[in-house]
């Protein structure tokens, strides 16, 4: 029974991650995204669920409404959905894979704009924005190393 889990366990990550191993600084980033893509998944996800099957909360509740205001289920599922597309990338370029670059590229800069797309937010978070730029070109320094 035990060979058996471990040959399963060795066929996802091989299915996963691949044969090679990529370098050390591109090893970090995406450990780094991976790990802040399924954190922010899994709070959409909740958030999403949430907003779905106990709305009367929310709006009983003045400090989460004041909070997310117009955000809804269609705001916190598109997130997810993007959050996704930006893990398919981690994968694709922890094998070295280039897609992986231009999904994570999108998935940031669309997460990026969704607030002003989607609930009309007036504020443009500069911080945010260096933040995203700074992660997708170190992901873009890496990108030689790819096919």
């Amino acid at each position: 029974m035990e060979d058996s889990t471990k040959k399963w366990f060795r066929f996802v990550r091989r299915l996963l991650f691949g044969k090679e191993t990529p370098p050390k600084l591109l090893k970090l980033l995406c450990w780094i995204l991976f790990s802040w893509d399924v954190l922010i998944l899994v709070g959409s996800l909740g958030l999403m669920s949430m907003f779905l099957f106990i709305p009367k909360v929310i709006q009983k509740n003045k400090g989460l409404s004041d909070t997310f205001g117009d955000a809804g289920p269609r705001f916190f599922m598109t997130f997810a959905i993007l959050h996704l597309v930006s893990i398919v990338g981690v994968l694709q370029m922890w094998r070295l894979r280039s897609t992986g670059f231009y999904l994570i590229l999108v998935s940031n800069f669309t997460m990026l704009a969704m607030p002003y797309l989607l609930l009309d937010e007036k504020d443009f978070s500069w911080q945010l924005a260096t933040a995203t730029a700074i992660l997708v070109g170190l992901f873009a320094s890496q990108l030689k190393k790819t096919r």
